[in-house]
C-alpha cells in the first residue's frame, strides 16, 4: 500500500472513531475508506493502431502477454495488474467478470467485453501498484469498441502515455483530437515517437520536433517527445517508474478526505450550537429547515417541470453546427482517405471528427446547465443564511454550491468510476452510496450523457461506408460526403435533443438530493441534540466530549 494510501485510511479510521463518538453517521467515512484502500489508477496507453503499443508493454512487462498486430475488430482495452497466480479475467458492461483462465487465452473472444484484466506476474507491474497500464485499442478498432474505452478511460485514467510511431512524421488529425479529448477532461499526458530504429537521428530529430509543435497547435502545451525504438525501451521504464504514485493518488483523494472532514465538523458544529441553545430555539430551528427543504423541493419539482417542456434545441443546434462545419472544413481530407483507406478508414476519420466535438461541446453544455440549477437551489437557500449562521455553519451552502458544481473536477471523475463499477444489482443504486455526499453527484450524469451520445455515432454515420465502398473518383465522394453532412447534423440534432431532454431530469434530481440530504442531515443533528438535552442533567459533558472530537478532526487537517 503506498505511504500516501496508508496515510489517508488512517485518517478515515480514526475519523469513523470521531463520528461514531459523537453520533454522527460515519457510512461515508467508511464508503471513502474502501474506496482509498481498493483503488487503482489506470494509465492508458494510446495511439494509432500500429503505434507499437502491444510490442512496448511486452517488453516492459518482461514477457509476450499481449498479442502483437491483433485484429483490430477483436480489440479491447486490456489492464495490467500484478499477481503471483497468473490468469485473466473478462468485465463485461455491467460490471461483472467472466474468468477467462490463462492469459494468454484471454486473446480470444475479446470483442463481447468492456475490458479485459491479465494478472500478470511481473516485477515492473509489481513495483508501479496501484498504477495500472491499459493497452488501449488502436484508433482503427471498430467504433463501438473504440468508442465505449474512450469514454471510459477519459472518466477514470489519471495520467495518459501517447505513442506515435516515427513514419507517421507529425500529429495525425486523429491524434490531435484525441489529445484534446484528454484534455478536456483535465487529465495529463506523456509522449513517445516509437520505432525510431527505422528513422536515422537525423530524420528522428525532425519528426520529433514537428510531433512537439503539433502538439502545442492542438493543445497550446508544451511537451518534449521522447523516443523508443523496438529494442531500447529503457527511457519509457525511466518514466513510467518515475511517475509518482504518491502524488497521483493523493491529487485523487486529497479533495474527498478534506470535504468529508469539513462536513464532520459541521456536523459536530451543528449539534454544539443546539446544546448550547434552548429547546424553544432547537424547534424554530428544525421548524426552518424544514421549511428549507420545502423550499428546496418545490424548485426541483419546478425546474423538473421546466425542463420536461424544453427541447435543447438551441444546445443541439450548436452541436450539430459545430460538426457540420468541423466537416466541411476538413472535407479535402474526408475525400483523400475515401479515394485511398476505403470506407472503413474514412468512418474512422468522420467518427473522430464528431466525437471530439460531442465531447467537448456537450461536457461545456451539460456544465453550464449543472452549474445553472445548483446557483438555483443555492439561491432558494439563501434567505436562511442567518439560521446557518447561528448553527456555525455559514459556509455551507458555498460549499455545497461548489462541490455540485466542480463536475469535471478529473479527481472526481476518477473516484466516480471507481463507484461506477460497483453498482449494486437492485435499482441500480451505488453500492458505495456514501461516497457521493463527498464528492460531487453530478460527475455520474456527465459521462453518461457524453457516452450516450457517442456510442450512437456508428449508427449515425455507418451509412456513409456502404454508399461510399464503390466510389473511387474524388469528385463522386466529394459530392456524396457534402450531400450527407446535412443528414449527419440531422441525426445528432435529434439525439442530443433526445438525450438533454431525458437526462436533465436526472441532473436536477441528482443535484437537489446534494442539497435535500444536507437540509436532513442538519435537521436530524439538531433533533439529536434534543434528544440528549432531554436525557441527560448534564449538558456540558457532551459540550465536552464534542469539542474535543472537533478538536481532533482539525489535528487531522493538519495532517493533510
Amino acid at each position: 500500500m503506498l505511504t500516501t494510501q496508508q496515510k489517508f485510511s488512517g485518517i478515515l479510521t480514526e475519523v469513523i472513531r470521531i463520528a461514531k463518538d459523537s453520533s454522527i453517521d460515519s457510512t461515508p467515512a467508511e464508503h471513502l475508506q474502501a474506496a482509498v484502500e481498493q483503488m487503482t489508477l489506470p494509465i492508458p496507453v494510446v495511439g494509432e493502431f500500429s503505434a507499437g503499443k502491444s510490442t512496448l508493454l511486452n517488453k516492459f512487462i518482461g514477457k509476450n502477454v499481449l498479442k502483437v498486430n491483433i485484429q483490430p475488430e477483436t480489440a479491447v482495452a486490456s489492464e495490467l495488474y500484478y499477481s503471483v497466480t497468473e490468469y485473466a479475467e473478462g468485465v463485461n458492461r455491467d460490471g461483472s467478470t467472466v474468468r477467462l483462465g490463462s492469459v494468454d487465452e484471454a486473446n480470444q473472444s475479446l470483442a463481447n467485453f468492456m475490458c479485459v484484466r491479465r494478472y500478470i506476474n511481473s516485477e515492473n507491474l509489481q513495483r508501479l501498484q496501484p498504477l495500472v497500464l491499459v493497452d488501449m485499442p488502436g484508433f482503427a478498432s471498430p467504433l463501438d469498441h473504440h468508442n465505449k474505452a474512450i469514454i471510459n478511460y477519459l472518466e477514470k485514467g489519471v495520467h495518459y502515455i501517447v505513442l506515435t510511431p516515427v513514419d507517421s512524421g507529425t500529429i495525425t488529425a486523429s491524434m490531435g483530437r484525441e489529445l484534446q479529448n484528454i484534455q478536456s477532461f483535465n487529465k495529463d499526458f506523456t509522449c513517445f515517437v516509437t520505432k525510431t530504429d527505422l528513422r536515422s537521428n537525423e530524420e528522428t530529430d525532425a519528426v520529433v520536433q514537428q510531433l512537439e509543435s503539433g502538439i502545442f497547435s492542438c493543445t497550446g502545451m508544451q511537451k518534449n517527445v521522447s523516443r523508443l525504438n523496438h529494442n531500447d525501451t529503457a527511457c519509457f521504464s525511466t518514466m513510467i517508474t518515475a511517475l509518482n504514485p504518491d502524488e497521483l493518488f493523493s491529487n485523487v483523494f486529497i479533495e474527498s478526505v478534506k470535504n468529508l472532514l469539513y462536513e464532520i465538523k459541521c456536523s459536530i458544529n451543528v449539534r454544539l450550537a443546539a446544546l448550547q441553545k434552548d429547546a424553544q430555539q432547537n424547534v424554530q430551528a428544525i421548524e426552518k429547515l424544514k421549511e428549507a427543504l420545502r423550499k428546496i423541493e418545490r424548485r426541483r419539482d419546478a425546474l423538473i417541470a421546466e425542463k420536461q417542456s424544453a427541447n435543447y434545441r438551441e444546445e443541439a443546434n450548436r452541436i450539430a453546427n459545430a460538426v457540420g462545419n468541423e466537416l466541411h472544413r476538413n472535407m479535402e481530407t474526408l475525400v483523400e482517405i475515401g479515394a485511398t483507406g476505403g470506407s472503413a478508414a474514412l468512418n474512422d476519420e468522420i467518427n473522430s471528427i464528431v466525437q471530439n466535438i460531442v465531447i467537448s461541446q456537450m461536457n461545456e453544455i451539460i456544465g453550464k446547465i449543472n452549474s445553472d440549477f445548483s446557483a438555483t437551489l443555492s439561491q432558494e437557500l439563501q434567505a436562511f443564511d442567518k439560521l446557518f449562521a447561528g448553527l456555525n455553519a455559514s459556509g455551507i451552502i458555498e460549499r455545497l454550491q461548489e462541490n455540485a458544481g466542480n463536475w469535471y473536477d478529473s479527481k472526481r471523475t476518477c473516484i466516480n468510476a471507481y463507484i461506477q463499477e460497483r453498482k449494486s444489482n437492485a435499482a441500480g443504486n451505488l453500492v458505495y452510496k456514501g461516497i457521493t455526499g463527498v464528492i460531487a453527484l453530478t460527475t455520474s450524469i456527465i459521462a453518461p450523457v457524453v457516452e450516450l451520445i457517442i456510442m450512437t455515432l456508428p449508427e449515425i454515420i455507418g451509412f456513409i461506408t456502404d454508399l461510399i465502398r464503390k466510389k473511387k473518383v474524388r469528385e463522386d465522394i466529394r459530392s456524396l460526403l457534402t450531400e450527407k453532412v446535412p443528414e449527419i447534423k440531422r441525426s445528432i440534432r435529434t439525439k442530443v435533443m433526445a438525450i438533454l431532454t431525458e437526462q436533465t431530469q436526472t441532473l436536477v434530481q441528482t443535484v437537489s438530493a446534494h442539497f435535500e440530504e444536507m437540509l436532513k442531515e442538519k435537521t436530524a443533528e439538531i433533533e439529536k441534540a434534543q434528544e440528549d438535552l432531554a436525557r441527560t442533567n448534564n449538558v456540558n459533558v457532551e459540550i465536552e466530549k464534542l469539542t474535543h472530537n472537533l478538536a481532533r478532526l482539525e489535528a487531522l487537517e493538519g495532517q493533510i
